[in-house]
């Protein structure tokens, strides 16, 4: 066997974990079946980690300091702490050497576990016996060394009679100790006490005292021999454990909860629970019934199997209806402490407040909150799915761009509240004239989208679009005003202009443009000129460039206070652009742009560092320290060195990583890749926060919270704008902060304009509040004045409510 196959093979065979890691990205690239065996990670969930995955999160700043050292430290031998798959916690000592792994730097760890050690090492208690002699017939009493120490007492020169042992003992426990010692003496009656003594300090202590008598021909007792044993501390863990399961009791019968136990015949031994009675249960109802017969009166087909199952080793879980109330029901095995299967054990928990919840998320995730609409998301997915079934043989697919002529004089002559009306009434208009085969979507503010399918023909797609624009053709009466209000609209048409759904949504949208600067009420249809527009305005990319390049770009602050006590807790940067050719240009125009021309990647870096930078200058003049929010383009999370460039915006400026807070949008989470997901795991090692922005607008999944640790939940303006007269936006704002604090998670309300609001949403306990009514976007200057302000105001102050660091810089 060559040098290297015995070291494989003395690798492989080795009884203690081992494995090498890429010195670079710390990812393993070979583990031994000790290290499988001992840490509970298959090969291939390994494969798929670094060295960070196994270290408890509290230690993996720490990991990351000793990586980002410069130079790295040659190993990483002593003692560590690791996190096996089963989520204990070990300590081991490892030894390392550098390796050279197919060319790549890497370094080779044999691991010993030294957790059993440590543990025998701090154990430091033994317990304390003493035995004693009685002579029944000359009275006489020998007792052990153990004896006095268990008293407390010196031996003393001539050893005292029986009454020693009721001398010390406590008065409650005094009467049963006779009796015992009475019989034993007697008639010879064994017996097993547990009682307690008091030394001469007044320390209280247990003991376990047994005693059994050697009898005479006579029948009498001739000898009587006893051992005591201290047993305190099993009586101070028998006792707490009675107060736990007293407490755990009172718990479960506060809690929205039920909690059982049954025998092998599956009959209940034990209930509890304050969902009970909601549930239409009483204990008494239920025990000693079968789960069979309690199955039957709920009308619950997957009770039954389910604790079957359990009776032969098989963990269930189900949701199910009992009277009104929604149970996520958990059944598992019921184990004596040889591991013998004794019954089954289970508990349901009231999830009907968390399911109606959801269901308005879920609601709200493919609708329109205002309109009640279909939103963009679920366009997005029936028109993938009309354009995959689409047979171009015998029909075509339409998508009309339709957009409100003079909708912005609306909103500011009469304000916004006066334009949702009217864009309600508008959906209304537009719903009642949509065909069997036709989807409506508002697309945002005040543009919809048509999705016609089955006409050849465009002259009688181009009737049906006038058809449509029909809807307009009375006037609309709000609070007993008309108002007349027009639509011009754009038409795309499939396989014509596109077959796939950003072509056809452009193109539509190309066309709605060219119809309204045609008239107010026209219809316009993509075609070739439009194209050669299309491909003019990609090459207004240049104008990014230049902006980018002369520094056009600023960044303003909004402030974001705390719902209690109203001062700022933090900031949120927003990336301006006044550009010397177009004028002000609104991120909502040159964001989409910049994704889709590559160009985003340096004005996010710029305005990373540029927030960074103007943070850290506050904390130098005593203004901070002051948490700055950054928006985050799902483009960037994509670029793989975005992590990187995270840490050196935080190097070179010098800002508490803590005080960055990234704002992530729901798409980015909800599409999240593997390497999106990895380079969000590394901004967390940084020690920056991440928050959900725009929380519920269209892309809610619970789904990615479970997966990914965020800080912050933001409730998007939609939501807010309408408190409180809107029940619905109440009911999801009430919703987003019950779920975000279950998850230990802070919740930010935006668009806060109105005292109103403002109150609300404090009376909800949401814990941060951003919007006009709380300040506007404030250039850094301005802003820079405010905080000084602030600080000047509360200077001195012994506010039991001011808002310190740990507000918004707690670790997790």
């Amino acid at each position: 066997m060559d040098d290297d196959n015995l070291y494989r093979e003395l690798f492989e065979r080795s009884p203690h974990p081992a494995w090498v890691y890429d010195a670079q990205t710390l990812r393993f690239l070979a583990v031994n079946q000790a290290a499988l065996e001992h840490y509970g990670y298959s090969r291939d969930e390994f494969f798929a980690m670094t060295l960070a995955d196994i270290r408890p999160t509290e230690d993996a700043a720490l990991l990351l300091d000793e990586c980002l050292t410069d130079p790295p430290p040659a190993t990483f031998d002593g003692f560590w702490r690791h996190r096996r798959r089963d989520g204990s916690i070990i300590d081991v000592e490892i030894v390392t050497s550098n390796v050279s792994w197919h060319g790549r730097p890497a370094v080779a760890v044999s691991v010993s576990d030294v957790t059993d050690r440590s543990a025998a090492q701090r154990r430091q208690h033994a317990g304390h016996v003493g035995s004693w002699h009685v002579d029944v017939r000359s009275a006489r009493v020998e007792r052990s060394e153990g004896m006095y120490r268990l008293y407390g007492v010196e031996r003393p020169a001539e050893e005292p009679g029986i009454g020693i042992l009721l001398h010390r003992t406590h008065p409650d426990d005094l009467l049963a100790l006779s009796d015992a010692l009475e019989r034993a003496l007697g008639d010879g009656t064994a017996f097993v006490l547990d009682h307690r003594i008091v030394l001469p300090g007044g320390a209280v202590r247990w003991l376990q005292t047994r005693a059994e008598a050697s009898l005479g021909n006579d029948g009498r007792p001739t000898e009587l021999n006893g051992t005591s044993v201290d047993i305190t501390e099993r009586k101070e863990a028998e006792n707490a454990a009675e107060e736990a399961l007293v407490r755990l009791k009172m718990l479960y019968e506060q809690l929205p909860t039920i909690v059982w136990s049954t025998d092998r015949e599956l009959r209940v031994t034990f209930v509890v629970g304050k969902a009970l009675a909601a549930a239409g249960l009483t204990e008494e109802a239920l025990l000693g019934r079968t789960v069979a017969e309690i199955a039957a009166q709920l009308s619950d087909s997957a009770m039954t199997p389910a604790h079957a199952n359990a009776l032969v080793g098989r963990s269930e879980a189900f949701e199910t209806v009992w009277g009104s109330l929604t149970f996520q029901v958990y059944v598992e095995p019921l184990r004596d402490r040889s591991g013998v299967i004794v019954g089954v054990a289970g508990v349901a928990h009231d999830v009907t407040e968390e399911r109606e919840a959801k269901q308005h998320l879920e609601y709200f995730a493919y609708h329109d909150a205002l309109t009640g609409l279909p939103n963009r998301l679920a366009l997005e997915r029936i028109l993938q799915r009309l354009l995959a079934e689409l047979d171009t043989s015998i029909g075509q697919l339409a998508v009309i761009f339709a957009d409100l002529d003079g909708f912005a004089a609306f909103n500011d002559a009469l304000g916004h509240a006066r334009g949702d009306e009217l864009l309600v009434a508008v959906a209304e208009r537009l719903r009642s004239r949509m065909m069997g085969n036709d989807f409506l979507c508002r697309w945002s503010g005040d543009e919809f989208v048509i999705v016609h399918q089955g006409r050849r023909e465009r002259e009688e797609i181009g009737k049906r679009v006038e058809y449509i624009l029909e809807a307009f053709g009375e006037d609309f009466v709000l609070y007993g005003q008309h108002y007349k209000i027009d639509a011009s609209a754009g038409v795309a048409l499939a396989p014509a202009n596109g077959m796939d759904q950003v072509s056809l949504l452009r193109a539509a949208d190309a066309a709605m443009s060219r119809a309204k600067k045609r008239a107010r009420g026209a219809i316009a249809f993509f075609d070739e000129e439009l194209q050669v527009a299309a491909e003019r305005r990609f090459s207004n990319e240049n104008q990014l460039r230049v902006g980018l390049a002369d520094n056009e770009f600023s960044v303003v602050y909004q402030p974001m206070r705390s719902a209690r006590t109203l001062r700022i807790v933090g900031v949120e940067a927003l990336i301006r652009w006044n550009s010397a050719v177009l004028g002000r240009v609104e991120p909502t125009e040159f964001v989409p742009v910049a994704e889709e021309v590559g160009l985003i990647d340096p004005i996010g870096a710029w305005v990373m560092h540029e927030a960074c930078r103007q943070g850290r200058e506050w904390k130098d003049q005593g203004l901070g320290p002051v948490r700055m929010g950054v928006n985050i383009s799902s483009h960037q999370v994509r670029y793989s060195n975005f992590a990187h460039r995270v840490y050196m915006a935080l190097e070179e400026t010098g800002l508490d990583p803590r005080l960055l807070e990234l704002e992530l949008t729901e798409r980015i989470m909800l599409d999240a890749e593997p390497a999106v997901l990895k380079t969000l795991s590394a901004l967390r090692l940084l020690g920056t926060r991440l928050s959900i922005d725009d929380f519920g607008t269209g892309f809610s999944s619970l789904q990615y919270l479970k997966s990914m640790r965020v800080d912050t939940l933001k409730i998007d303006r939609q939501f807010v704008k309408d408190m409180p007269e809107d029940r619905f936006g109440v009911a999801i704002a009430r919703s987003i902060i019950s779920l975000g604090h279950s998850l230990g998670l802070q919740v930010t309300a935006e668009g806060v304009e109105t005292e109103a609001q403002r109150d609300l949403l404090r009376s909800m306990e949401c814990d941060e509040l951003q919007g006009y009514l709380l300040g506007m976007p404030l250039a850094a200057g301005e802003c820079t004045r405010l905080l000084a302000a602030e600080r000047d105001r509360y200077a001195g102050e012994a506010d039991a409510g001011a808002v310190d660091a740990d507000h918004f810089v707690k670790s997790d």
